[in-house]
């Protein structure tokens, strides 16, 4: 396997999860409407529920990581240059459709909002934005200390 896919496999399913739930954790902050006590609404009140949502975050978000490493892993591997931002945010959205779908098909009953189907598809789309970021940064480290041939 080539270096840039092992990359890519290891930093997705690695890297995903967690950042997944500090996205939680920061959308919850910012947005006090998901919470159940509305006034619990600074990031310092929410900081205990981190490593809960770190714990939980790898079997409720590895295989939606695992599926975009996958992804963007495949893409690379037919084309060395580097991957457009749109790629892993695709792959991301489409991985968080079983969840983000349900929301959506509840847009017209009660309880359903377009609120919280954004809350998802925030929340499964930035942590995929930032591995690809740490991605594109190391890679491009890894191009540049390359002795030149």
């Amino acid at each position: 396997m080539p270096p840039n896919n092992t990359l890519t496999w290891l930093l997705y399913p690695l890297l995903g999860p967690p950042l997944g739930a500090l996205t939680v954790l920061i959308v919850l902050a910012v947005f006090p409407l998901f919470v159940a006590d509305p006034d619990a609404n600074s990031v310092i009140e929410l900081l205990p529920a981190l490593p809960v949502l770190v714990l939980v975050s790898y079997p409720v978000g590895g295989i939606q990581a695992l599926f975009v490493g996958t992804c963007v892993g495949v893409a690379y591997g037919f084309n060395n240059r580097p991957i457009p931002l749109w790629f892993p945010m695709l792959a991301a959205l489409v991985s968080s459709l079983y969840v983000v779908g349900p929301a959506l098909l509840r847009l017209g009953e009660p309880g359903g909002s377009v609120a919280m189907a954004g809350f998802w598809v925030v929340v499964h789309v930035l942590p995929a934005l930032g591995v690809w970021l740490v991605h594109d940064s190391v890679r491009a480290h890894r191009l540049r200390a390359r002795p030149a041939a």
